[in-house]
Formats: C-alpha cells, structure tokens, sequence
C-alpha cells in the first residue's frame, strides 16, 4: 500500500526545471511554479490570479476546474495529523505523522526549487492523512522568494550531491528511528524529483517517486533501484 495515494500530489506542482549556474545570463531563470493556495487563487512566485483563474505560462486565463483535483487544496488536518518543525544537528525539516496509532510507512518528501514553503508542508500534510509518516526535509534553510535565489539554492545542492544524499539519510533515519516506519520511500518535484532518484540510488528504500527533474543516465547507479 506504500503508494497507492502518491499520484494525487504531482497536481499541486507543474513546473519547468532549471539546472544552469546561478551565473548563466543564457536563460531567464524565471521558471513558473505554481499551485493551488486556499484562498482559491493560483500563485506562481510572481503572479497572483483571480478565484476561477489558472495561469497558464504568464498568462490568467478562465477555469472551469475540470481534469484538476481542486478539492484536494484548501483542507485543515488538524484533527487527522500531527506536526513538528525538525532541527536536530544538521538536519532541517516538517516531519507529519497520523494522530491514529498503527504501523505506517515513511516518505522523504523533497521539495521543489522554492524550497519547504508552505505548499510543500501542505502536501507533506495531505500525504500523512492518507497514512503515511512523512519527512519533508529543507536542503536549503531558507525559502526563496525570486526565481534568481531558487536558481542560486538549487544549483549549490545540485553542485554537492554528497552533501545532499547525507542530508536525506539523515531524514530517512529519522523516518526509522525516531518515526518507527519500517517501510521507506522518496518522493520530490522537479529539483526534488532529481534528489528522489539520486538517494536511491546510493541508499536502499522500498519505492521511488520522482515527479520529473533533470534525472540520472548512469547505468550502473541505476541499476541499484531493485524496487517500484
């Protein structure tokens, strides 16, 4: 049952990659990330549209709401999961887990090249109420505000993968030992769609999420993965 819910989470997140150096003029950098807030508008970073509007690359446009999961967005889980703010040594993060007692598998949520913003511990919520122990680690300690910032974040964690795996180690071991999941997986968007695929292939967990990014072409690393 380790992921049947998991397609659900990617309709919050449409963006395009960017992986070129906070130092490259080539590229505007301006990369449109948006999702669903509770307010019922749509924000991309820079671009607020009206209740009934998408954006869609620049542009407002009407929207019926058909073929989108709205009803996904805008819920309270107060009463279904519990939460904490995680800074213990080097590891940062919103850890999430179910109010009920039972046996629940654990997820490393990673998030997109804003960073752990406050859609990305929306989702981390939305996962936990569905039964699941969720971790949604910050690989940056900061939450950027301007696609030129999130082009900077990104690229330094994407220039340190060793870095990078350690830190997500570090939350699949809290996952285990301080949250009790015995079952693990990793799930990210985009910049985080490349870090799911990058600590699996460098430490063993049960399945893997990736929601597009700039992936892995080594064959040998790849053929670690033994798992959906």
């Amino acid at each position: 049952k380790l992921f049947i819910p998991l397609l659900i989470l990617s309709l919050g997140f449409l963006s395009a990659c960017s992986t070129t150096s906070p130092d490259d003029t080539t590229q505007s950098g301006n990369v449109d990330s948006w999702a669903v807030i509770a307010s019922g508008t749509w924000w991309n970073g820079t671009t607020i549209c009206k209740e009934g509007e998408i954006l869609a690359d620049t542009v407002c446009i009407p929207f019926s709401g058909t073929g989108l999961n709205i009803d996904l967005f805008g819920k309270n889980f107060d009463e279904s999961v519990t939460t904490a703010e995680v800074s213990e040594g080097d590891l940062r993060g919103y850890y999430v887990e179910p109010v009920g007692t039972g046996s629940y598998p654990g997820i490393i949520m990673i998030h997109e090249w804003w960073g752990l913003n406050d859609n990305i511990k929306y989702m981390a919520e939305l996962l936990a109420s569905s039964g699941y122990k969720v971790f949604a680690i910050d690989l940056y300690g900061e939450v950027a505000t301007t696609p030129e910032r999130a082009r900077e974040l990104s690229w330094l964690v994407r220039n340190d993968p060793e870095w990078a795996n350690q830190k997500m180690k570090l939350a699949l071991d809290y996952l285990k030992n301080t949250g009790g999941a015995e079952k693990l997986g990793t799930l990210g968007w985009c910049f985080g769609g490349q870090q799911s695929l990058n600590i699996s292939m460098e430490t063993p967990v049960d399945a893997t999420v990736i929601y597009y990014g700039n992936l892995s072409e080594d064959k040998t690393k790849l053929a670690n993965l033994k798992w959906p």
